[in-house]
C-alpha cells in the first residue's frame, strides 16, 4: 500500500480510506442499510461481523471519516462523536469511576465543569 504524506493523506484519506481515488468520499445519507437476512444484521449487532445497520451506530461516510483521523494521528483507532460534549462524556467514563474527581484547567470545553459520572 502507498504511503502518503500528512498534506495529501488530509486531503485524499489513503487507499485503505478511499480505495477508488475520489477527492472526497461519498456522503451516505441513508438512515437504515439492507441486509439479506435477520442473522446477518444480528451478527452485525452483535460485532461478531463488519457492517453497517443504521446510522447513527455507524455508516460508511463516519468510518471514512475515523479512518483518516486515525491514519493522521498515528492511532489504532477513531471513534466519531456528535458533539464536543459527547468527546468528553466517551473519553471520562471510559477512565472514570462513580466518585472520582478530575483536575483540570478552568477553560475546559463548555458545560464539562459540570460533568457528574
Amino acid at each position: 500500500m502507498k504511503e502518503y504524506g500528512f498534506n495529501t493523506t488530509l486531503l485524499h484519506g489513503t487507499e485503505e480510506t478511499n480505495p477508488f481515488g475520489a477527492t472526497q468520499v461519498p456522503v451516505y445519507q441513508s438512515s437504515a442499510f439492507r441486509h439479506d437476512t435477520a442473522e446477518e444484521l444480528e451478527k452485525i449487532f452483535a460485532n461478531k461481523r463488519a457492517g453497517y445497520s443504521y446510522t447513527r451506530i455507524n455508516n460508511p461516510t463516519v468510518e471514512a471519516f475515523e479512518k483518516r483521523m486515525t491514519k493522521l494521528e498515528g492511532g489504532v483507532g477513531s471513534v466519531a462523536c456528535a458533539s464536543g460534549m459527547a468527546a468528553l462524556t466517551m473519553a471520562l467514563m471510559n477512565i472514570l469511576r462513580s466518585g472520582d474527581h478530575v483536575v483540570a484547567a478552568a477553560g475546559l470545553y463548555g458545560e464539562t465543569v459540570y460533568f457528574e459520572v
